[in-house]
């Protein structure tokens, strides 16, 4: 008989050897696991450890509920009354830039329509007068770093 056909019929004599393709030894029952494949635990599972219930004191639990609501309260009022004053702040700052906007935009605006009246007049005069003698005067001032030279215009009356 081949060694084969000893391991499909098994190592003894009659068929109550190991099965076919099974290990030739055996191992100690202690040390083999209890679970089947990929971990699944099925086989002499233990029942559900049981819960252990306590017990609670529902009025300490409400009030160390009710102390942090309050902190939580006061934090919140302290922020809005931050944001309160930070939006106020800002308004003020924006109110007085807005101010100072319009009115340095209104003293422009009146600068630059007495300027074009001047000028107005100056043609009108040009216009009725021509100018026969332009001379130029040799003073000068500096006004604010800006050097202000002043023409003399004589018209014929």
């Amino acid at each position: 008989m081949s060694r084969f056909d000893r391991r499909l019929r098994g190592v003894a004599a009659g068929n109550d050897g190991p099965r076919p393709g099974t290990a030739a030894c055996s191992l100690p029952a202690s040390s083999t696991p209890n679970s089947a494949l990929l971990g699944g635990n099925f086989i002499n599972r233990s029942p559900a450890p049981v819960s252990r219930q306590r017990q609670i004191n529902g009025v300490a639990m409400l009030q160390t509920h009710e102390q942090k609501i309050k902190k939580l309260e006061l934090k919140l009022s302290g922020v809005e009354l931050g944001m309160n004053i930070n939006i106020s702040r800002q308004d003020s700052q924006t109110e007085q830039l807005q101010k100072q906007f319009n009115m340095l935009n209104s003293e422009y605006h009146t600068q630059i329509q007495a300027l074009k009246d001047y000028i107005q007049v100056l043609e009108q005069k040009l216009m009725k007068n021509p100018v026969k003698k332009v001379t130029q005067d040799n003073s000068t001032q500096t006004v604010g770093g800006v050097k202000n030279i002043s023409l003399v215009i004589t018209e014929d009356n």
